[in-house]
């Protein structure tokens, strides 16, 4: 770090600026594909329709003889992962807004630290 004030050009406050933009534009990217991502999970993941598919495997496994409490075990664990799953799903859906948020924040800072003003603003 700099042990005493620096002194930036029009010129590489501008550069630095479209850095920012830049950056923000590619993360922006970025999250909207962990966004599109995450509804193919949720919808892929819908707990009804497991636990739907559970309950006609578990049909079938006692017209062969499965151990019931073994079914009972794994129907059990079944469910807590896909609770786990859910709680896990919804807390990755909110980071997106919050990495936003925290750009957001840094941007407008960094703005008025260097002077940058938008027409409109």
């Amino acid at each position: 770090m700099p042990s005493g004030p620096i002194t930036l050009t029009v010129g590489q406050v501008d550069e630095l600026n479209r850095q920012l933009a830049d950056m923000r534009h590619d993360i922006n990217n970025h999250l909207s594909l962990i966004v599109a991502a995450l509804e193919l999970i949720r919808v892929k993941q819908k707990k009804g329709v497991v636990i739907e598919a559970w309950e006609r495997l578990k049909t079938a496994a006692r017209q062969t003889g499965l151990d019931e409490a073994a079914a009972k075990d794994l129907e059990t664990k079944l469910k807590e992962n896909l609770d786990q799953n859910e709680r896990m799903i919804a807390t990755l859906g909110e980071q997106p807004i919050r990495i936003n948020e925290a750009i957001r924040k840094f941007s407008k800072e960094f703005e008025q630290a260097v002077g940058i003003t938008r027409p409109g603003k």
